[in-house]
């Protein structure tokens, strides 16, 4: 019986030191915002979502999109930036905010194994704007 016990904690033990599979970052105030993204294993795929809070109605009502600059720093220094919109129109609202959840990249394969940084930069941000967040799905 105790060795069973042994066993059954060690497996325990291995299965919870796994990394998990997501992960959620959320940055407040007006940015920029500087992202720690780990891609270790070039085997695995990954998926990237922004989101977002907005408060006051009058922001809300006013606001269609946001344009961000993403800028990608690789582990050895590489660099590759771009120019995205986020669309501020779609999402859950109530009488106050508007809870937002945009897909940003599926599917990427990294070419370099280890910690990226990922810094977005928005031109302006809205009233009302609370932050941003970034979900990161590992897919094996």
């Amino acid at each position: 019986m105790k060795r069973t016990g042994i066993i059954a904690a060690l497996f325990l033990l291995a299965v919870s030191c796994r990394e998990p599979l997501s992960s959620e970052q959320f940055i407040m105030g007006d940015g920029p915002y500087e992202f720690e993204v780990a891609m270790k294993d070039t085997a695995a795929v990954y998926d990237f979502t922004f989101y977002t809070c907005m408060d006051k109605p009058e922001g809300i009502a006013r606001a269609s999109g946001i344009v961000l600059a993403a800028r990608w720093l690789s582990p050895s220094g590489a660099e590759a930036v771009e120019r995205i919109e986020l669309p501020l129109t779609d999402g859950e609202d109530d009488f106050f905010t508007r809870q937002i959840r945009v897909p940003y990249r599926n599917g990427m394969a990294p070419v370099e194994t280890g910690e990226w940084k990922l810094t977005i930069t928005p031109d302006c941000v809205p009233e009302g704007w609370r932050g941003l967040g970034l979900i990161i799905e590992k897919h094996n």
